[in-house]
């Protein structure tokens, strides 16, 4: 497991940073990973796949998936 902090706020006037954690890393294809780096709030399979790791626990701590590209 990987711990560290990420800001997760969308058009953040600043930005704060909150605690998470990596509950897996997964590594796209060079171009996937393009593509999903073109617009990140598209529909992708492997978001779908992952919903299960992925939330914000009792404690505020969130739990991430971190997107990878082959490559990158």
């Amino acid at each position: 497991m990987l711990n560290l902090q990420a800001i997760f706020e969308r058009k953040a006037t600043d930005y704060p940073v909150w605690d998470c954690v990596i509950e897996k890393i997964v590594e796209l294809p060079e171009a996937e990973y393009k593509y999903f780096k073109s617009a990140p709030l598209r529909d992708m399979s492997f978001i779908a796949e992952n919903t299960e790791v992925m939330r914000k626990d009792e404690n505020g701590m969130a739990h991430c998936l971190l997107v990878l590209g082959e490559g990158c």
